[in-house]
């Protein structure tokens, strides 16, 4: 890590190169209780078209939906043959297996109980028809797009002006510009600004000062002070893994309201011929800020708390 002396100004002017979701009356064996006579319910015999066996006291009950149209009785009307095959006290009104398609007498819609019914017993219910899906709402809008930035409560803020705007370069160059647009004094020495970069090259940088100087009204003949340190982001940001932390001192200690503190600086590797920043790839780094520009990618640290921009 390379300390540096720079000049600095209150508004940061920063600039750098550094390199986006039914029971309808079911004729057809109607369920009953009664026991009829004491005699056997009609054992059906093998023919399909009686009633089965399970009718031990239902009367005539064993002629409960022959054959294999299911038509026990009147296949239009779904009626059950004899009594309604009830077969016995059977729940299930399984009293004689009426063919093959309708059980001991059709349903309300006949054809030997096509439809799917309980034998002997009173058919099922139809199944409610499904609702309509309601439709989908509407998408909201976009926001709108912010503003630049205004100076932050202290009233101070940062330009940026990129002086190597290229993709990629064997140096990180740029102005940083800090201005006073309070109505209240900062002390400088309190002042430190953070560039953030993306380091592919990974060895010791050198950062050499350009020029440096306090701005009052009328005057830019402060001298100003500006140190460096290169360190880690921790934890690292997308485009930023590394920081440079610029602090400043001047002679002139305060930076009243319409004061500035504006330096450039210029960041390279040990061998510019082969050490390369990719400043695409830069958290801090704008081609196309080539005038003075308020940038908040730029921070501006007072007494170690965020004063101005955003931090990666």
């Amino acid at each position: 890590m390379l300390h540096r002396l720079l000049g600095f100004g209150f508004l940061v002017g920063v600039a750098c190169a550094t390199a986006e979701d039914v029971d309808t009356s079911k004729t057809g064996g109607k369920k009953t209780t009664t026991t009829g006579d004491a005699s056997p319910g009609g054992t059906g015999g093998a023919d399909p078209s009686s009633g089965g066996t399970s009718g031990t006291s239902g009367g005539d009950g064993g002629s409960g939906g022959g054959g294999t149209t299911g038509s026990g009785g009147s296949p239009t009307t779904g009626s059950g043959g004899g009594t309604g095959g009830s077969g016995g006290t059977s729940t299930t009104g399984s009293g004689g297996a009426g063919g093959t398609t309708g059980s001991g007498g059709g349903g309300t819609t006949g054809a030997g109980g096509s439809t799917p019914v309980d034998a002997g017993n009173d058919g099922a219910g139809q199944g409610g028809t499904g609702g309509t899906s309601g439709s989908g709402g509407a998408s909201g809008a976009g926001g709108a797009a912010g503003a630049t930035p205004d100076a932050g409560p202290t009233g101070l803020s940062v330009s940026y002006v990129v002086l190597k705007p290229q993709p990629t370069s064997p140096y990180v160059q740029c102005e940083l510009h800090v201005k006073n647009t309070g109505t209240s004094a900062a002390q400088v020495a309190e002042l430190k600004l953070r560039y953030y970069f993306t380091d592919e090259v990974k060895k010791t940088p050198q950062i050499m000062l350009n020029w440096s100087y306090l701005c009052i009204p009328g005057n830019c003949g402060n001298s100003m002070m500006v140190t460096s340190v290169v360190a880690s982001n921790v934890p690292p940001a997308t485009r930023a893994d590394t920081y440079i932390e610029f602090g400043l001192t001047s002679p002139h200690a305060s930076l009243g309201p319409g004061e500035s503190a504006d330096f450039a600086f210029q960041m390279q590797g040990p061998n510019p011929a082969t050490d390369v920043y990719t400043q695409t790839n830069d958290y801090s780094f704008d081609s196309s800020k080539t005038t003075p520009s308020l940038w908040p990618n730029v921070v501006l640290l007072q007494n170690g708390n965020v004063a101005w921009g955003a931090p990666p």
